[in-house]
């Protein structure tokens, strides 16, 4: 990752290309507190190492409902007794 603020020769002077973008996929179930979270620590952390400020910083957070993610060629089912796999 190219840090917001040098110059990358492949980018435009296009300020917005410079802007680091985090992409989270998770399954369904955090709580909002727990996306909160998340994103201000991915936020704190992504502009401490890549030294640009936190404003400048995108995050989007995905959640996939659980019989939507399969792992290891098997899609999950939620059980009756329990939502998790």
């Amino acid at each position: 990752m190219w840090p917001c603020n040098c110059s990358n020769p492949t980018l435009t002077n296009d300020r917005k290309s410079d802007m680091p973008m985090i992409r989270v996929e998770m399954l369904t179930g955090r709580t909002e507190a727990q996306r909160i979270e998340l994103v201000e620590a991915l936020t704190r952390e992504t502009a401490r190492i890549a030294k640009c400020p936190a404003a400048d910083i995108q995050v989007i957070v995905s959640e996939v409902e659980r019989t939507h993610w399969a792992v290891g060629g098997v899609l999950n089912k939620v059980s009756s007794e329990s939502n998790v796999v």
